[in-house]
């Protein structure tokens, strides 16, 4: 099934509503909302376009946002330990070395933890308390 001129226009009315100022940002997120709106109705038919509509901005707003965010930072931080092994040619016996290595592990651990366990938990909350009109 096709998403009609009309639930176009819908969409980008939904993002300037959702304070998307910008026109560019706003054609790039109506056509991923459109795809994902679009695939849903593949799998099940049934679905209205305010449901469809619902489930994919939940998606693109919060839980998409989240995993990538996480997935970057993790991947930051792992590419930075390797500076704790080449700070000298010997091994680490330094406290402050082994210090700062468990450190780096510690917050690598807990932003990872925030963000691929807490926020993700909470997103439906968080929807509502950004955009409280979305749930009216």
């Amino acid at each position: 099934m096709k998403i009609s001129q009309i639930q176009i226009q819908n969409l980008y009315t939904f993002t300037r509503k959702h304070y998307v100022e910008y026109y560019d940002l706003q054609t790039e997120l109506v056509d991923h909302l459109a795809n994902d709106i679009e695939a849903m109705w593949q799998e099940q038919p049934q679905l209205s376009f305010e449901e469809a509509k619902t489930k994919a901005f939940k998606k693109w707003m919060l839980e998409d946002i989240i995993f990538r965010q996480a997935g970057g930072t993790v991947l930051v931080f792992l590419a930075q330990i390797h500076v704790f092994f080449t700070i000298s040619d010997s091994p680490i016996t330094n406290s402050y070395k082994i210090g700062g290595l468990a450190l780096a592990f510690t917050v690598l651990v807990l932003i990872s933890y925030i963000s691929l366990e807490l926020l993700p938990s909470k997103a439906e909350k968080l929807l509502k308390d950004t955009y409280p009109e979305f749930y009216l």
